[in-house]
């Protein structure tokens, strides 16, 4: 009884590690404040975008 136990027990384990390898990491605050170029680039974009429609 003890192995089938143990089996389900590293069944489920490892079904949770998969669903926890295909989220994206939690953004730490400070990650917020320095944001990557690309996000900021965009950031740009969209500004000159809306400035001009103006």
């Amino acid at each position: 009884m003890a192995t089938q136990n143990e089996s389900q027990t590293s069944q489920q384990n490892s079904a949770s590690d998969d669903r926890t390898e295909s989220r994206q990491p939690i953004r730490t605050s400070e990650d917020w404040e320095k944001p990557e170029l690309e996000e900021f680039d965009l950031c740009l974009e969209v500004t000159a975008y809306i400035y001009n429609q103006q």
